[in-house]
């Protein structure tokens, strides 16, 4: 687990130094949008640093877009009212 964490923190700082004078010249929206994209990347790099068992994104995307998909589908391909 140490190692992994090493290589997170290795690899966050690279992205950070390379990423900086992007960062001062971006607007609020483009932070925004970065600053999602870093939670999800710091969730996902958490559950391979502690090898563990919470829900990964498909899982996630799944429980929130599993029903409007399956009624879409069933819209466009006639099987459904």
């Amino acid at each position: 687990m140490t190692i992994k964490l090493i290589f997170m923190a290795l690899a966050g700082a690279s992205i950070a130094v390379y990423d900086r004078p992007g960062w001062k010249k971006a607007g609020s929206r483009e932070k925004w949008l970065y600053s999602l994209l870093l939670i999800i990347i710091a969730y996902l790099g958490c559950m391979f640093a502690f090898d563990a068992d919470w829900p990964n994104l498909d899982e996630l995307m799944g429980y929130f877009f599993a029903a409007p998909s399956a009624r879409l589908f069933s819209l466009l391909t006639g099987e459904g009212g």
